[in-house]
């Protein structure tokens, strides 16, 4: 569950994490402002663009 609140804590790392680490299931609860602050944190630069496109193909999105 990831608050709007505390999105700004969320950094690139520990979210590229929290998503390569799950081995079968991972569910992640957000509001669609929270997860578009999120995602677009990642689109800066070129290593964070490639982690972006993993996310999204986790996420189903």
């Amino acid at each position: 569950i990831i608050p709007n609140s505390n999105s700004e804590k969320i950094t690139h790392g520990i979210f590229y994490t929290a998503i390569t680490r799950a081995k079968k299931r991972l569910k992640i609860y957000w509001s669609a402002e929270t997860m578009d602050k999120i995602v677009k944190s990642f689109s800066v630069d070129e290593t964070k663009q490639r982690s972006l496109e993993i996310v999204k193909s986790k996420l189903g999105i």
